[in-house]
């Protein structure tokens, strides 16, 4: 049997079906995560992110290291309809900046580092550094109706012949 979801309600179905059972695991943190875990923590996120005043179809930067952080982040920007735009924490300065800009992202999350690289060039976007902050509001989210042709990342490419160019 096959059915079509889409990636705003893909982990309401995955947290109905398999509820407890094991998610993802990232054994050098020794974490792991239920489904019903990661729809939790995913929906507190979501919260957190409509309580920054982000919206269906805003572009939401995120640059974090390979991380438990980083996968919620990326579902919550999708439940809430939002497109994310994925950047590598270790570019330099310019890297981030021009794909911040080119990319028209309201919203960056980051951490200190990526931050203070960019800090006095980014007036314009809201920068949110503390994860526990995005946590706080614990409570059921109704992810966004979004269609299965709505844009729901963009991600850039490695640029290896000119700069690099967002693919959605």
């Amino acid at each position: 049997m096959y059915f079509s979801v889409n990636v705003t309600t893909f982990l309401d179905t995955n947290a109905i079906i398999w509820g407890e059972k094991k998610a993802v695991i990232f054994p050098k943190k020794g974490e792991e995560y239920t489904y019903k875990d990661l729809l939790s923590l995913t929906n507190s996120v979501a919260n957190g992110l409509k309580k920054l005043g982000a919206k269906k179809g805003d572009r939401i930067g995120i640059s974090l290291v390979n991380s438990s952080e980083f996968l919620i982040c990326y579902f919550a920007i999708w439940r809430i309809g939002a497109v994310c735009v994925p950047i590598n924490p270790n570019f330099k300065k310019e890297e981030l900046l021009s794909i911040l800009r080119d990319a028209e992202v309201s919203l960056f999350i980051t951490n200190r580092e990526v931050h203070d690289k960019i800090a006095d060039e980014i007036e314009d976007i809201i920068v949110v550094t503390s994860f526990s902050k995005l946590l706080k509001n614990r409570k059921e989210f109704q992810a966004e109706n979004c269609s299965l042709n709505d844009v729901c990342s963009i991600q850039y490419t490695s640029g290896t012949t000119t700069t690099p160019k967002g693919a959605m």
